[in-house]
C-alpha cells in the first residue's frame, strides 16, 4: 500500500511539472498553418498545374493532421522540452517550423512534383517561405509578443528585487538594507 501511495505521489508531482504549456495559438498553427488560399497561391506562383492542386491540398490536409503528434514526439526528446512548462517560444517555433516544412516538402515530393520536373528543392523552399511569411503577424503574436511580455515582467521583477535589497546606509561596518529597517509604530508622533 505504501509503495502505491509513493508511486501516486510521484506521478502527481511529475504531471504538475510536465504538462503541455503551449499557447492556443501554437496549437492552432499546428493544425491550421496550411491555409488553402496561401498554398494555392504558392503552387500557382511556381507553375504547378491547377489540375494538381486538389490532390496536393487533400494530401497536405491529411499529412498536416500528424503535425501535433510529430511535434510532441520530437519535443519529448528535447531537453528541456520546449512545449512543456515553461513554454520556450524560440525553441517551440523552430520545432514547429521544422515539422511543418518536412510535412510540406514530403507532400510535394509524394505528389511527384519533383520527379516530374515541375518543382525542385528551391521551389519547395520558396513556397514554404511564402506561406510562412504571409502568416508573420499570427506567428509574431504567438511567439514574439508573449516572449517579450515575459522578458518585460522578468525585468520589472528584477528591478523590484533590487530596490528591496538596496543598501541605504552603513553602520559600524554593517550594511543596512531597506527591508532590515523596522520603524516603531509611534516613532514620528510628538510627545506632548
Amino acid at each position: 500500500m505504501r509503495k502505491v501511495l509513493i508511486a501516486a505521489f510521484i506521478a502527481i508531482n511529475v504531471s504538475l511539472f510536465a504538462y503541455d504549456d503551449s499557447p492556443s495559438c501554437f496549437r492552432r498553427l499546428e493544425t491550421g498553418f496550411f491555409n488553402t488560399r496561401l498554398v494555392t497561391q504558392a503552387l500557382n506562383m511556381h507553375g504547378v498545374y491547377q489540375s494538381q492542386w486538389a490532390p496536393i491540398l487533400l494530401d497536405l490536409r491529411q499529412n498536416a493532421r500528424q503535425v501535433p503528434r510529430i511535434v510532441r514526439s520530437r519535443a519529448r526528446k528535447m531537453n528541456p522540452n520546449p512545449i512543456q512548462n515553461p513554454f520556450d517560444p524560440t525553441a517551440a517555433q523552430k520545432l514547429l517550423m521544422d515539422v511543418l516544412y518536412e510535412v510540406f516538402a514530403d507532400t510535394m515530393r509524394n505528389n511527384d512534383l519533383v520527379n516530374q520536373g515541375i518543382l525542385n528543392q528551391d521551389d519547395i523552399n520558396d513556397m514554404f517561405n511564402y506561406i510562412w511569411s504571409n502568416q508573420v503577424n499570427e506567428l509574431e503574436a504567438c511567439f514574439i509578443t508573449p516572449y517579450l511580455r515575459e522578458k518585460e515582467e522578468q525585468k520589472v521583477q528584477q528591478e523590484e528585487e533590487q530596490k528591496a535589497n538596496t543598501v541605504i546606509d552603513e553602520v559600524d561596518g554593517k550594511l543596512i538594507k531597506e527591508q532590515d529597517i523596522v520603524v516603531p509604530k509611534n516613532a514620528y508622533q510628538k510627545n506632548n
